[in-house]
């Protein structure tokens, strides 16, 4: 309970020292977004493996039956904000049965603030093999 209290008392004054020195909430590693679909038909790939390749957040998520996935962010807090600092660069790679894997360059998003999904992949066409 006196945790609770003393949480209670100092939660206002610290809100306040974050506003007030310049901190700020940032991106780590900008949610993600995109879709799947095949080059020759333009039909989405359901079940596409997507993999984001990345020091700070890996992971991997599969497409719906539209043919769309997403990933979510990490952020962190930084203290008096000077540039891109703490954006760390993804790729991301793509695999489905029956087609070529797909694998882009490192993504980085520079304005890492942002509330959009920074990296909006778009259409990602793959080749069936």
């Amino acid at each position: 309970m006196n945790a609770m209290r003393a949480m209670c008392k100092t939660g206002p004054l610290l809100l306040g020292l974050v506003l007030t020195t310049g901190c700020e909430l940032l991106w780590r590693v900008p949610p993600a977004n995109g879709r799947v679909v095949d080059i020759r038909s333009q039909q989405p790939i359901a079940s596409a493996v997507v993999t984001r390749v990345c020091a700070e957040a890996p992971a991997k998520t599969a497409t719906d039956a539209e043919g769309q996935f997403r990933f979510r962010g990490k952020r962190a807090l930084q203290f008096f904000y000077f540039g891109d600092t703490l954006t760390t660069p993804a790729s991301y790679r793509v695999e489905a049965i029956g087609y070529q894997s797909f694998q882009t360059n490192g993504v980085r998003y520079w304005a890492n603030h942002s509330r959009m999904f920074p990296h909006s992949l778009g259409e990602i066409h793959l080749k069936p093999k």
